[in-house]
């Protein structure tokens, strides 16, 4: 997509999905066992969205909107869904279109938008039908696709040439589910039987209503009815990134990183914020990827002061013939006085990890990976235990990379499970599949699972603390509390009073500091999953999908809190 700034007209590959016979699908399951398989459609659709480098622009109901930088990606993508939700029991009816588009800030809209829709609505279950435009675009790529012939769609003019996509590089996309195997599949993904460590307390407490704590002053965080909330709106500037007192929640000090100039218009999403020197020194400092249309941002800013010394430092990761992996990967980690980035470069050679130094060394350092790793294969990365961990999400393994010897062998460990969240804590990898659900532990030596669990929901953030593991769930409006050993079901705490979905999270020492897409974070005693209390609550300007601690601050750091 181009890149946008104000009111401008762009050219962009537009993609649209929807959920066939959702509504017959949603009687036949039930409420809860429909909202489970819903979040797990989702989280399918957003793992491929990432992987293929889409901008997720709107979801309502069953359906996403969302953009591509190329038709190419588009049609990979639609077609990666369509296979992908079928192992859910759920057929998907997909429609692409490329033209122009209006471009304001965050919103997509023209012709060229209620044309895609109207692709969309056009398609049967498992197809995906494309404009001509797409089709001729996309010629001698690897696709096939059939004439689906002249059709006339609603609202607008004329009429399109439209196909159906067969198959791409030779593998077919495969007829539609037959009605007894898509029950089967759906028995299978989100089963009636399934054990959810459900506190039922919590349940019947939450619609009782909001509590007052007779001691400290703590709101007690039930599911409170409809048109209560003491929590107060958000209202602060939007802006990347903010600061607050781990204690009290007042601002620690100003950071001028707002959405204007080269980051709103370029930022879809924010990595996790990393930390790099020794907190109080003037080698202090905190650096928040961000993600977008113009590829990787990585402002700078005095972790003592909160001061912005470069906002966008988005040159570090461009020198030489190699591109970033921002549209996949936005992540960078830091070892041995450098910070990293995963980087694409020519097919002939693979995928490399790039360092630039810290201490003023002139020359970055680089890591040849995998020949054969796509560039879009890396989903996240981090560092921990003197190693690199690049996650791989087509193969489902992790590399283990010694930045200390650059031209050594690089071990891999694979997972049976694709790596979409990772941390490195308590002397163990965290691996996350959030389509599965599944969590595992892994021994950075030997590369063996030493644990696992299985939780569901649609799950954003993961955060390692006070012998737990804690998972934000966005369908559920709860938080996962898993036990480090995993020698016990997860404990569901619920957080269902603010009227968000929970996304980022760190530990507080003995707390957890929750961030929420509608930009309100909050610090929570988990003490007790069926009553927690909220310590203090602020709004942040952004969706504070990012959130890290140190030295009694809290960072906060995500996009924007609404895309339309």
């Amino acid at each position: 997509m181009v890149r946008r700034r104000g009111d401008e007209r762009g050219l962009v590959t537009l993609l649209f999905t929807d959920i066939v016979g959702s509504s017959d699908v949603a009687s036949e399951l039930g409420d809860e066992r429909w909202h489970r398989l819903q979040a797990r459609h989702h989280a399918a659709v957003r793992k491929q969205l990432k992987l293929h480098g889409g901008h997720e622009v709107d979801t309502a109901g069953d359906g996403f909107f969302a953009t591509f930088s190329s038709p190419a990606r588009g049609v990979r993508c639609a077609f990666a869904i369509v296979r992908e939700v079928r192992q859910l029991g759920l057929d998907v009816r997909a429609g692409l279109h490329i033209g122009e588009a209006q471009l304001t800030g965050e919103k997509v809209g023209g012709i060229a938008v209620a044309t895609a829709a109207r692709v969309s609505a056009a398609a049967g279950p498992g197809q995906v039908l494309a404009t001509d435009t797409i089709v001729h675009m996309v010629a001698g790529s690897g696709f096939g696709f059939t004439s689906f012939g002249s059709r006339e769609l609603k609202g607008v003019q004329g009429r399109w040439e439209l196909s159906s996509l067969d198959a791409v590089d030779a593998e077919s996309i495969g007829p539609p589910l037959d009605p007894p195997a898509a029950v089967e599949l759906r028995e299978r993904a989100s089963p009636p039987d399934l054990q959810r460590g459900r506190p039922r307390a919590a349940m019947v407490l939450g619609i009782a209503g909001i509590l007052v704590a007779a001691s400290a002053g703590s709101i007690l965080l039930f599911r409170d009815r409809p048109g209560t909330n003491p929590l107060p709106s958000p209202g602060p500037v939007p802006k990347i990134l903010a600061a607050f007192d781990d204690g009290t929640g007042a601002p620690a000090f100003p950071i001028d990183l707002p959405f204007v100039g080269s980051n709103y218009p370029a930022l879809e999403h924010v990595g996790p914020i990393l930390f790099t020197g020794r907190s109080g020194t003037p080698a202090a400092f905190t650096w928040v990827p961000e993600g977008g249309m113009v590829g990787l941002q990585v402002p700078q800013i005095n972790r003592g002061t909160g001061a912005v010394i470069e906002p966008v430092n988005m040159h570090l990761f461009r020198t030489g013939p190699y591109r970033t992996l921002g549209a996949n990967c936005t992540c960078v980690a830091s070892a041995k006085d450098r910070i990293w980035t995963p980087v694409a470069t020519a097919s002939s050679v693979g995928l490399m990890l790039r360092g630039i130094g810290l201490k003023g060394q002139p020359k970055p350092t680089d890591i040849l990976v995998d020949r054969a790793l796509p560039s879009q294969a890396v989903a996240t990365f981090v560092s921990g235990g003197g190693y690199l961990w690049p996650g791989d999400s087509v193969s489902d393994q992790v590399y283990r990379v010694d930045p200390m010897h650059t031209g050594s062998p690089v071990p891999r460990f694979r997972l049976h499970l694709t790596p979409d969240l990772m941390t490195f804590a308590d002397g163990s990898l965290w691996v996350l599949d959030k389509l599965q659900g599944k969590l595992v532990s892994v021994d950075p030596t030997s590369g063996e699972v030493t644990g696992h669990i299985l939780i569901s929901g649609d799950l954003h953030g993961m955060a390692i603390g006070g012998g737990f593991v804690w998972v934000t769930d966005g369908s559920g409006n709860r938080i996962w509390r898993i036990a480090e050993d995993m020698a016990s079901p997860a404990t569901e705490i619920p957080v269902g009073q603010i009227d968000a979905s929970p996304n980022g999270v760190a530990y507080d020492d003995g707390a957890i500091v929750v961030g929420f897409a509608n930009g309100t974070v909050a610090k929570i005693n988990p003490d007790d999953p069926t009553t927690p209390g909220v310590l203090w609550t602020q709004g942040v300007g952004n969706n504070a999908e990012s959130i890290a601690i140190d030295n009694r601050v809290v960072w906060i750091a995500g996009g924007p809190t609404s895309l339309l």
